[in-house]
């Protein structure tokens, strides 16, 4: 028999394709309002990374574990 030729490999779930995607879309729009590429990298970077910072703040902390009372 052979190899599955997809086998171990992981694939990328919808999320991550829409975000890339999306980020090209942005650095394209960028530069072509006359933005330098590696300029519009730095940006869509910069607001992915605050983008993430927001999502971690903002998520709910798992609830403490129940102890016994005092």
């Amino acid at each position: 028999m052979t190899p599955d030729a997809t086998a171990g490999r992981r694939h990328l779930s919808k999320t991550v394709v829409i975000v890339i995607v999306l980020t090209a879309a942005a650095v394209l729009l960028l530069a072509v309002c006359g933005v330098p590429v590696t300029t519009g990298i730095q940006v869509v970077a910069a607001v992915l990374g605050a983008a993430e910072a927001v999502r971690r703040l903002t998520a709910r902390a798992p609830a403490p574990a129940a102890g016994p009372a005092q």
